[in-house]
């Protein structure tokens, strides 16, 4: 029998900007542990879903996909939040 989806976590990812470096660090209180630095919105997305899964995968989960896209996809055009909402999805036997 092969694998299938089980469980879909969400996850809400926040971006904090350093003052004098520009450098962004994403965290997760979802997801403990969970540090992404980049330097650039584009660095940090692209990066998240490995991040996700490393630490999902040492916590002891099966994980089949992770996928982070921008949280601000609801928001007027004219506000932008910094932040990211990925999901993760386990996989069962």
């Amino acid at each position: 029998m092969g694998q299938r989806i089980g469980q879909v976590l969400e996850i809400r990812v926040v971006t904090a900007q350093h003052k004098s470096t520009d450098l962004l660090m994403a965290y997760s209180d979802d997801l403990p542990g969970l540090l992404v630095p980049g330097r650039s919105h584009e660095e940090i997305r692209e990066k998240l879903p490995e991040a996700i899964k490393e630490i999902l995968e040492a916590n002891g989960n099966r994980v089949a996909r992770v996928e982070a896209n921008d949280e601000n996809s609801d928001l007027p055009e004219n506000f932008h939040l910094s932040g990211f909402l990925a999901k993760a999805e386990m996989t069962v036997d």
